[in-house]
C-alpha cells in the first residue's frame, strides 16, 4: 500500500511538470541554491564584512582557546546578454588572531562561471575557482560563495573547516550540442590543485605539507525521454596525482544516470557504473613490491534539489574513486554525503544549515593508509537590519574521526563567529 501511495504521487507531480532540458551530469551538485540567487543579473555589488569568531580548541595549542577578527571586502559582478550569461566573485581578507601568531594571515577568494550560446544547439560553460585561506570560517562560506564543479569532478574536502592553510583551485569546461529537440551531447573536462599544510605553533615544530592534482576529461549523451525523465550515459578519465609518494591513479569510468523532476523547482538524480582504475606506485627504497596494480570498483550516488525563490535544499550522497594526498596510490574510494538547506524564517530572518562528511578507503590493500574520516556541520542565522546592513551569528563542528601522520595535532573543534555585513547593490548596462 505504501509503495503503491509513493507512486500515484510521485505520478501526479509528474503530469504537472513543465518540459525540462536534457541533464548535463558535470552540472550535477552545482546549481544555486535559490532561484533568487540564480535570477540575478546586470548588476554590480560590493561591500564589507567584519566577523569575530572564537575557536575552542586551536589545533597544536593542546585545547587553548583563541579570538580571531576578519575583514573581507567583497566583490559581485551578474551578466546577462541574449548569448552570454556571467557571474564573478572576489574578496580579499585578512585575519587577526589575538594569541595565536600563526593564525594571522592575508586570504584570498575568487570565483567565476559564465556560458555562452554560439547558436541555439551550441553552448559553452565555464566555471572555476580560486581559495587561499588559513581561516576555517572562508573554508566553509567557500562552498556558498564561490561556483563549485559538479559531485562527479570536484575533489574531495577532507579539511573542510579545519585549522590548516588550504590552497585549492579548480577549473572546468563544457561543451554542449543540442542533437535534437530532446537529445543533447557533449565534452567537457575539468583541472584541480589542492594543498594543505599545517600552521602550528611553536619552537622546533614541524609543519607538514600535502598536495594533489586531478585532471578529468568526459563525455555524455542525454535524452529526454519524458517532460519528468531524463536518461543518459556518461563516460570519464580521472588521474589524480599526488605530490607526497609521487603515485598517480588513471581511472576510467562509465556512469548510466537518470534525472526526475518532481516540479518545474525539485529534482532528483541517480547515477551508478564501474570504475576501473590502473594504478603506478613509486615503491619505498629497498622494498621489492609491484608498482603497477589495477583495482576494479563501482560508482554510485544520487541528488535532491529543491530551489524555491528564497527557501532551498541540495544534498547529496557519492561514491567514487577520488583524490588523496597521503595513499600510494595516488587516489582512494571515497564516500561523501553533502547537504546545504537555506529558509527564510520572516522577512527578515534567514537561517541555514549545512553537513558535510567524507570516508576514505584504501583502492587495494597494499596501500598506506588514506587520510582520515572528516565530518563538519553547523547553521547560521542572519537578519537585515536595514537594506544594506544585515548581522550574521554561525557555528560549525568540525572533527576528524581518526588520525594520521598530518592529523595527529589536528583534534576535534567548535567555531562560533558574530558579523556585520555592509553591502551595495547597483544594475549595470541594460
Amino acid at each position: 500500500m505504501l509503495r503503491t501511495l509513493i507512486f500515484a504521487i510521485t505520478a501526479l507531480a509528474a503530469v504537472r511538470v513543465l518540459a525540462q532540458e536534457p541533464t548535463n551530469p558535470a552540472d550535477l551538485g552545482a546549481a544555486p541554491l535559490t532561484r533568487e540567487d540564480a535570477a540575478r543579473s546586470n548588476s554590480l555589488s560590493y561591500g564589507v564584512t567584519s566577523s569575530t569568531a572564537y575557536d575552542d580548541n586551536v589545533q597544536g595549542s593542546y585545547g587553548r582557546g583563541n579570538v580571531t577578527s576578519l575583514i573581507q571586502p567583497q566583490f559581485g559582478l551578474w551578466i546577462s546578454r541574449p548569448r552570454l550569461q556571467s557571474h564573478l566573485f572576489y574578496g580579499p581578507g585578512y585575519t587577526f588572531s589575538t594569541s595565536v601568531a600563526s593564525q594571522s594571515d592575508a586570504s584570498q577568494a575568487v570565483g567565476g562561471d559564465a556560458q555562452y550560446l554560439f547558436s541555439r544547439r551550441l553552448s559553452l560553460s565555464v566555471r572555476g575557482s580560486f581559495l587561499n585561506t588559513s581561516n576555517p570560517l572562508e573554508s566553509i562560506n567557500a562552498a556558498a560563495l564561490l561556483p563549485q564543479l559538479g559531485i562527479l569532478e570536484r575533489p574531495t574536502q577532507d579539511f573542510a573547516g579545519a585549522r590548516v592553510h588550504q590552497t585549492m583551485g579548480q577549473v572546468a569546461s563544457n561543451l554542449v550540442y543540442r542533437v535534437s529537440a530532446h537529445t543533447s551531447a557533449g565534452i567537457g573536462g575539468s583541472f584541480t590543485d589542492t594543498r594543505y599544510s599545517t600552521i602550528f605553533d611553536g619552537v622546533g615544530v614541524v609543519n607538514n605539507h600535502l598536495s594533489s592534482q586531478t585532471w578529468s576529461a568526459h563525455s555524455f549523451l542525454s535524452e529526454q525521454v519524458r517532460p519528468a525523465l531524463a536518461v543518459g550515459v556518461n563516460y570519464a578519465a580521472q588521474n589524480f596525482s599526488s605530490a607526497q609518494s609521487g603515485a598517480s591513479t588513471l581511472t576510467h569510468s562509465a556512469l548510466a544516470f537518470a534525472t526526475v523532476s518532481f516540479s518545474p523547482h525539485i529534482q532528483g538524480s541517480i547515477f551508478a557504473g564501474p570504475e576501473f582504475s590502473y594504478i603506478h606506485s613509486e615503491p619505498p627504497a629497498m622494498v621489492v613490491v609491484t608498482p603497477e596494480s589495477k583495482a576494479t570498483s563501482l560508482s554510485f550516488g544520487s541528488t535532491l534539489y529543491w530551489q524555491g525563490e528564497k527557501n532551498g535544499l541540495a544534498a547529496s550522497f557519492m561514491q567514487r574513486v577520488s583524490d588523496s594526498m597521503e595513499t600510494s596510490a595516488g587516489a582512494v574510494r571515497a564516500r561523501v554525503i553533502n547537504l546545504r538547506t537555506n529558509r527564510q524564517i520572516t522577512r527578515r530572518i534567514t537561517a541555514n544549515l549545512f553537513a558535510y562528511y567524507v570516508s576514505n578507503a584504501a583502492l587495494v590493500g597494499v596501500q598506506a593508509s588514506p587520510l582520515p574520516d572528516s565530518i563538519s556541520g553547523g547553521f547560521g542565522l542572519s537578519r537585515s537590519l536595514t537594506p544594506r546592513i544585515a548581522a550574521n551569528l554561525s557555528a560549525f563542528h568540525q572533527e576528524f574521526m581518526s588520525s594520521d601522520v598530518l592529523s595527529s595535532g589536528l583534534s576535534s573543534h567548535e567555531v562560533v563567529s558574530i558579523s556585520i555585513t555592509c553591502s551595495f547593490s547597483r544594475p549595470i548596462g541594460r
